[in-house]
């Protein structure tokens, strides 16, 4: 087995890596040694949860405070589209969106769809610059509502 050695502040380390591999210690040792300088908000966490023992990474995250969030799901075409058309719902009871555009919106909303099946987005979940694409496609029709005289 490889083992880690050396300091953290005052803090002396001494563990072992969980490999015999010396260039898998080696990338194990850099990563450690990057989550450990960047804090508890390293993105270098979640990573080594699966790359070092489970006691070491217990051990390690617990010199700078590192605690697991939470998974959050994330968000689907089906999830946006159901917020988007409870939204445009609530609108038209309000009296703020008309029942023509409403039918332009879903006309809209039926080719996202087709989009979002489609190979260019995948079926998955949707990433934060695919969402920040779409509501700024949303945003674009939502303008083109003629104000009422």
């Amino acid at each position: 087995m490889i083992w880690l050695e050396g300091r953290i502040g005052t803090r002396r380390i001494q563990t072992t890596l969980g490999t015999k591999n010396y260039d898998a210690a080696v990338l194990a040792k850099n990563r450690i040694e990057r989550a450990l300088a960047e804090g508890a908000t390293s993105e270098e966490w979640p990573r080594l949860r699966g790359l070092i023992p489970k006691t070491v990474f217990s051990n390690l995250a617990s010199i700078v405070g590192y605690t697991e969030r939470p998974q959050i799901r994330p968000h689907t075409w089906a999830d946006l589209s159901a917020a988007f058309i409870a939204e445009a719902e609530r609108r038209i009871a309000l009296g703020k969106l008309r029942d023509s555009t409403w039918t332009r919106y879903q006309h809209t909303l039926s080719v996202y769809r087709v989009s979002f099946n489609s190979s260019s987005f995948g079926t998955g979940a949707i990433e934060p610059s695919r969402g920040g694409q779409l509501q700024g496609l949303a945003c674009r029709a939502d303008q083109t509502e003629k104000p009422q005289p």
